[in-house]
């Protein structure tokens, strides 16, 4: 375990233009996960990240494919989910630090096309909406509709 929490904590001291703001550790919440936060510096621009990597990684399966939530507030860009966790896709590999390199490419892109360029897919696979009360439950619903559904900073 301390093995791949060592790899984990290189690849993002190592990383380009991205700084650790809170060290990685094992959670002790629930011991399954290891956490950090990172601040990634784009463009001039900045965001706040905190990064939730579960110990099976990268053998993912539903939520746990999703490792970064944006700390700051921001709301309603697209690829970003309701609970603030950033929603990209990278290539697959079996390999920790291919893998996490390959999502940290992946934020990165995210941050400059959708957060600071602003700019919007062709085809959206979920509307993206502005409903964050956490009392509420609610789901995602999966359209292609020619509208777009974005809310700006």
């Amino acid at each position: 375990m301390n093995n791949r929490l060592q790899v984990i904590s290189d690849i993002f001291l190592s990383s380009d233009n991205i700084e650790v703001i809170l060290p990685f550790q094992i959670s002790q919440t629930d011991k399954t996960t290891i956490c950090g936060k990172i601040r990634l510096t784009t463009e001039g621009e900045q965001l706040t990240f905190n990064v939730n990597i579960p110990i099976e990684y990268p053998l993912v399966n539903g939520e746990s494919s999703f490792i970064f939530s944006c700390y700051d507030d921001i709301k309603g860009f697209l690829h970003q989910m309701q609970n603030d966790k950033i929603c990209i896709v990278s290539p697959k590999t079996a390999i920790l630090d291919e893998k996490l390199t390959l999502e940290i490419d992946a934020l990165k892109e995210w941050m400059l096309k959708y957060y600071i360029n602003e700019e919007e897919d062709e085809h959206y696979e979920y509307l993206a909406y502005t409903n964050f009360d956490k009392e509420v439950k609610t789901k995602l619903l999966y359209s292609n509709s020619p509208k777009s559904f974005l809310c700006k900073k």
